[in-house]
């Protein structure tokens, strides 16, 4: 992965490298699961994930285990 430019961890919506170097999983995963979820959002063109969805959804699924 290449390290990213400006990373704001207080942001709602982010992108998809920006989740993937957090959670230290790759992009396709962060996005499988980010739809699985409901978390993925379209801004135009660009896809962001919804953190608070997201990190909710990851709690429930690590705590099943």
């Amino acid at each position: 992965m290449y390290p990213l430019k400006h990373n704001n961890k207080d942001a709602r919506f982010q992108t998809v490298p920006q989740v993937a170097c957090d959670y230290s999983v790759s992009e396709n995963t962060i996005r499988r699961y980010a739809k699985e979820c409901g978390a993925i959002r379209k801004l135009g063109r660009s896809v962001r994930i919804d953190r608070e969805k997201f990190d909710k959804a990851m709690d429930l699924l690590t705590a099943a285990e």
